[in-house]
């Protein structure tokens, strides 16, 4: 698969980015999926994933969480109301164990910022508590711009997401190139001129970078 990486993005090598922007969850993470974030969180909660699910998308919890405009103790109070069995978790649970960073893709992003005159940055769709939680581990400093839904109050893949975040770095949809995970805010960079890499794997990302660092 990593060579079929190649074969499909080798011309990104030739290009001279003006920014760099990575996805988080899914792409900066050693791994990360919904289900198994819900999953977890759920166990936390001490219901059924199945009953959480349905309190999260009929109060539209998180979606509300990823743009500001709730807290995680606002969350973690509505799912207790709704699920009267549920143990009451403090706001730093809400974060899941799939969040933590992989160290092997920060070290090739480290490298990859000092040696391109790229502005290297992260443009995720994040909860306030994760938001924070990037900047007290310090994964923060190894990047030149943050772009977080619940701080920018819009998320990926609408487009004002990803203007708003080539306006904060003078840079145009062209000039920049994005890694993510997911096929719809891959298709909404590349629809507004983005050059745009759908990562399906670590191993395609590492790869990737390595190139890029040749």
């Amino acid at each position: 698969m990593t060579a079929n990486w190649w074969v499909e993005h080798s011309g990104i090598v030739d290009h001279a980015f003006r920014a760099v922007l990575f996805d988080y969850g899914g792409i900066l993470t050693a791994t990360y999926r919904e289900a198994a974030f819900l999953s977890e969180l759920a166990s936390k909660f001490a219901v059924r994933p199945d009953e959480l699910r349905m309190v999260l998308r009929e109060g539209r919890l998180l979606l509300d969480l990823s743009l500001g405009r709730c807290a995680e103790e606002d969350m973690v109070a509505q799912v207790c109301a709704a699920l009267p069995g549920a143990r009451p978790i403090h706001a730093e649970e809400v974060m899941a164990s799939s969040f933590e960073p992989n160290t092997r893709v920060l070290e090739l992003i480290e490298l990859l910022r000092r040696r391109s005159t790229a502005k290297i940055c992260v443009a995720s769709n994040i909860f306030p508590r994760g938001a924070l939680y990037l900047r007290e581990l310090g994964v923060a400093d190894r990047f030149d711009h943050l772009f977080f839904s619940c701080e920018f109050g819009v998320r990926k893949p609408d487009p004002a997401f990803l203007d708003r975040a080539c306006e904060a770095m003078s840079a145009k949809p062209s000039d920049c190139l994005l890694f993510d995970d997911l096929d719809s805010d891959v298709a909404a960079a590349r629809e507004l001129g983005m050059t745009s890499i759908r990562v399906c794997s670590r191993e395609d990302l590492v790869a990737g970078l390595e190139g890029l660092l040749r």
